[in-house]
């Protein structure tokens, strides 16, 4: 492995022992009338930290402080805690995640919820991995089933209400767990299809990795196997539901979406 990808992976573990440590007295701050939490701070400046010491082609693109895109050879994209609200709550289903994407191609992702003690790594050509044991999606099946989250930051409520329609007519669960972590949950078999109405991107770079190594699909909104920054719509998992998904959702949210 390449030493870059275990000096994250090892930070990250870190990082993740230090919240487990806290869990449950966790708190909101208000940053520039933004909330999020003092970890999500800490730890997206430990890793700008480690991506400097990469060297100077290597830049941080983060939720918190280092939100301008940019278009750097070697880009690190993090959610230092991805489902914030399911760690100030007190609930298990949040999860630390970096990507590496070189020239536009993402090579390593990392994914770890602390809290359940599950850790997915996935490397582009070597495939997904979850506590260091290799991962496949499920092949098709009789009656899939479908998890759909809508992000809390997500406005028009009346698209998401059309798209849940849609959805329920499948074996179908809203969930509340972090983006990642449902990406992941469909890598390792435990759900056949996610279906994403999020706020940002930088979850969603770390899915795309791990579910496609693991076997399975990705596309945005436009059907697109690719992730454009500003992307928010995403839909992942077995490539037969997901051919039947992508058009029903795409029908449902209309052409504002996809356009």
């Amino acid at each position: 492995m390449d030493p870059k990808y275990q000096q994250i992976i090892d930070f990250i573990k870190e990082s993740g022992e230090e919240i487990v440590e806290q869990f449950g007295k966790i708190k909101y701050i208000d940053v520039k009338h933004r909330f999020t939490s003092e970890y999500d701070l800490k730890i997206e400046r430990g890793f700008e930290k480690i991506v400097k010491g990469f060297g100077e082609g290597h830049k941080l693109y983060a939720e918190e402080e280092h939100d301008a895109f940019s278009e750097a050879n070697n880009l690190w994209v993090v959610d230092p805690i991805s489902g914030t609200r399911f760690l100030i709550e007190g609930t298990k289903y949040y999860s630390i995640v970096a990507t590496h994407v070189q020239n536009g191609k993402s090579l390593f992702s990392a994914v770890y919820g602390p809290s359940i003690n599950e850790f997915f790594v996935a490397m582009a050509g070597q495939g997904s991995f979850l506590n260091d044991k290799k991962i496949t999606i499920n092949p098709s099946q009789p009656n899939p089933k479908i998890i759909f989250k809508v992000s809390d930051e997500w406005k028009d409520l009346e698209a998401a209400e059309r798209v849940r329609l849609v959805l329920k007519t499948f074996n179908f669960e809203e969930v509340e767990k972090s983006e990642a972590l449902n990406y992941s949950n469909v890598a390792c078999g435990r759900a056949d299809c996610f279906v994403l109405l999020g706020k940002d991107s930088f979850p969603s770079f770390a899915g795309q990795l791990i579910v496609t190594e693991a076997g399975g699909v990705f596309s945005n909104i436009k059907g697109e196997s690719i992730i454009n920054h500003d992307d928010k719509i995403f839909i992942a998992g077995e490539q037969t539901i997901n051919d039947k998904i992508l058009p029903l959702v795409q029908k449902a949210l209309g052409s504002y979406y996809i356009n």
